[in-house]
C-alpha cells in the first residue's frame, strides 16, 4: 500500500517526500496533458509548450505584466514530472488542474484556461 505526500512527510520528514515517491501514479499526466494555457494560483498566466521534436523538453513561461516573463524548464523525472524546482503532484492532478509542489512545501495549482483538457 502506497503512502500519500502527507503520510511520508509526517512519517518519515520531508527529505524521504523526495526520495521516495512510490506514491505518484506515474503515467497519469502525460506530455500532452501538460501543453497549453493555464493560470495558476499565484496570478500567473502559464504557456507551456515542447522544446523539442521528442516532447520531452517542455517550457513554462510564466507571464504576469508588468513583470518580465519568468521562463521555467519542465522535465519528466522518475515518477513524474518537474517543472523548475516543483515537483508534480500527481495525487492531486488531474488532466484540468495541475498541482505542483517545490521542496520548501510551496504550493503552486494550474487551472486549464484553454479547451484541450
Amino acid at each position: 500500500m502506497t503512502m500519500s505526500p502527507l503520510a511520508w512527510l509526517e512519517d518519515k520528514g520531508s527529505d524521504s517526500f523526495w526520495s521516495d515517491q512510490s506514491w505518484l501514479k506515474l503515467g497519469s499526466i502525460n506530455v500532452q496533458d501538460l501543453l497549453g494555457a493555464w493560470a495558476d494560483s499565484l496570478g500567473n498566466a502559464v504557456f507551456v509548450s515542447s522544446l523539442d521534436s521528442t516532447k520531452t523538453k517542455l517550457e513554462a513561461v510564466l507571464a504576469r505584466p508588468p513583470r518580465p516573463d519568468i521562463h521555467l524548464s519542465m522535465r519528466p523525472v522518475e515518477g513524474g514530472w518537474q517543472c523548475g524546482n516543483a515537483k508534480l503532484d500527481l495525487s492531486w492532478s488531474s488532466r484540468s488542474t495541475l498541482h505542483w509542489v517545490a521542496k520548501d512545501g510551496r504550493v503552486s495549482v494550474w487551472v486549464r484556461i484553454d479547451d484541450q483538457a
